[in-house]
């Protein structure tokens, strides 16, 4: 990890080809990503950096300029679909274009997972049940319950490597996951919250499919949502 001449942010080794991050400050002032994965996009060992940086100064930075908010959803972005595996692994990273305080609860996450669960519902949709529809913003968010950063990094990795539907089945390096996430979830700082619809091997489900389970956290500017999904 590294600090800009400026000192106002922090800087990963991220070693991902720019092109595979797209950023969207348009209406929604968020970036959506859910790549095939297809060996082109891959964070590499990082040697636990994310510990260091967790005592850095957090993505959260008041003074950050336009740039330095482009650059960091660039970092989190290229972070996050490392992780991903569409259709089973799906992740939506972005900016609240107003803000929103981490004591706030669940309710500006719920609406960027309802997003998400929707994209995953056309693509899974010969998949589910006749007429299946994912639950609404306000359903998703009764059902999260907060984690830990600890345990989000833990549930977070296990989503991104670990088939909920075959266990056994890996869907990339667990090491690897566990280091991205990490890197993530030590990012976001320590007034960061993070919330699930999964209770140990229990989970409330946030989609029509027969298994989910989603992680999200956000620290009040950013904010990071893993979903796994599947069908047996």
């Amino acid at each position: 990890m590294e600090v800009d001449t400026n000192g106002s942010r922090p800087v990963f080794d991220l070693r991902v080809p720019a092109a595979t991050v797209t950023r969207d400050f348009g209406v929604s002032a968020c970036a959506v990503h859910a790549p095939e994965r297809g060996g082109t996009v891959r964070a590499p060992p990082t040697q636990r950096q994310g510990t260091a940086f967790a005592h850095s100064r957090a993505w959260h930075d008041t003074g950050v300029e336009r740039r330095g908010r482009e650059d960091t959803l660039s970092e989190l972005g290229g972070l996050l679909t490392a992780l991903s595996a569409k259709p089973v692994v799906a992740v939506r990273y972005g900016a609240f274009p107003g803000g929103a305080s981490p004591g706030d609860g669940p309710g500006p996450l719920a609406d960027q997972i309802h997003g998400l669960v929707a994209e995953l519902h056309r693509t899974w949709k010969r998949y589910l049940p006749s007429g299946a529809t994912p639950p609404s913003a306000s359903e998703i968010e009764g059902l999260l319950e907060p984690l830990g950063a600890d345990a989000a990094i833990e549930l977070m990795a296990t989503l991104a490597a670990d088939n909920l539907v075959w266990p056994g089945s890996k869907l990339m390096n667990r090491e690897i996951a566990d280091d991205t996430v990490t890197r993530i979830v030590h990012g976001f700082g320590a007034g960061a919250t993070w919330w699930t619809n999964r209770r140990g091997a229990s989970w409330d489900a946030v989609t029509a499919c027969t298994f989910d389970g989603v992680v999200a956290g956000s620290d009040g500017e950013y904010f990071a949502i893993l979903i796994q999904v599947g069908e047996d």
